[in-house]
């Protein structure tokens, strides 16, 4: 810290101790806790003082970057518009890479750009981010309850991301999932997770909201499933709030490698909206269609291969010394097999009806 921020930080009346520990004894817990903590980021925010820092984001990057190979993952829930995404992105997200950076060295994009973030996605997408993330990222899965809802525990896509929760050790990753409610995950994912955060009280005017966050851990015992949820404790003090402010806050900071994120993520984020609305409304138009499967898979067929057949039975390279099509060239050069291309013959020379 240099001797000028000292100086403003004292002069705003913000306690340096904040700085120092990055905790901040609030006083009597009582209803005006939370109003004394959120004049101090107010005048943070406002007066663009540095940030202090985060120990839970401290804790999460000694975990990922330490000796022992281990990974992390959250989630984080809260209403809607209540900032669950900023504050993945921003507070997490942008501080985990610029931490990660001052411990092992590289550039805050090293482990965390918004390449990193799987918007409204499927668990296809989710899992491609996953093959090409590096060691020590950051992976964020933004509305997490649309790819892996607690309706669909049973399907394949939930059961591989399960499969990549309890792997991606070997790469130390650390994984945000947001959701609206908690329970709207799958059982699994959720008894896997490391902490539970909440958006606990927004301050959007503000550039930040104030979280809650709890440690998870769940165990068996005796055929008996025990849940461990309490309060992170540094320097001997149980945390009940935690500030967390939005990616503007690193504007012109490291390079500028943040700058701009809260637009480019709703750019992204529209996107995957619009990408969303018209996967629903192809679903929902594929359901009001009563053909078979089996009907629509060979109607695709006709429409692809019908006309070139007909094609082929003109051309001398495919027809017999009768003139009668050769059945397996044509297979070759289709890759269809015998029953359809004879069938596809067949109503070509008018014997046989196509489907309708």
């Amino acid at each position: 810290m240099t001797h000028e921020d000292r100086r403003a930080i004292i002069d705003a009346g913000v306690p340096i101790e904040f700085y120092t520990k990055g905790i901040l004894d609030l006083g009597a817990r009582n209803s005006t806790a939370l109003q004394r903590l959120a004049h101090i980021f107010t005048i943070i925010y406002k007066e663009h003082l540095p940030i202090p820092p985060s120990q839970f984001i401290e804790h999460v990057c000694n975990r990922t970057t330490g000796p022992s190979k281990q990974d992390f993952s959250m989630t984080v829930d809260g209403k809607k518009g209540g900032g669950k995404s900023r504050t993945s992105i921003g507070a997490i997200g942008c501080r985990y890479g610029i931490e990660c950076a001052n411990l092992i060295g590289g550039k805050p994009t090293d482990y965390f750009t918004l390449d990193n973030c799987a918007l409204l996605e499927d668990t296809r997408a989710i899992s491609k981010i996953m093959s090409i993330a590096k060691k020590h990222q950051l992976i964020v899965i933004d509305d997490a309850s649309v790819a892996l809802g607690s309706r669909d525990f049973a399907q394949q896509k939930n059961k591989n991301f399960n499969r990549l929760l309890t792997t991606c050790r070997t790469r130390r990753w650390a994984i945000v999932l947001n959701v609206p409610m908690a329970s709207h995950l799958d059982l699994q994912i959720r008894e896997l997770v490391d902490a539970k955060a909440s958006i606990f009280k927004s301050f959007h005017a503000g550039g930040f909201n104030v979280l809650k966050i709890m440690s998870s851990d769940v165990q068996f015992r005796l055929n008996k499933k025990h849940t461990y949820e309490k309060r992170f404790s540094f320097f001997d003090k149980k945390i009940d709030f935690w500030g967390a402010f939005s990616s503007d806050v690193f504007e012109g900071c490291y390079d500028g490698c943040y700058n701009g994120y809260d637009e480019k993520y709703d750019n992204q984020r529209d996107a995957a909206t619009n990408r969303v609305l018209e996967e629903t409304a192809a679903e929902e138009e594929d359901m009001a269609d009563h053909r078979g499967k089996r009907e629509k898979n060979w109607e695709a067929i006709q429409d692809e291969f019908k006309e070139s057949i007909r094609d082929m039975m003109k051309d001398p390279e495919f027809l017999n010394q009768k003139g009668e099509p050769i059945i397996r060239r044509i297979m070759m050069k289709t890759g269809l097999n015998d029953a359809q291309v004879y069938r596809l013959v067949a109503e070509i020379n008018g014997k046989r009806k196509t489907c309708k």
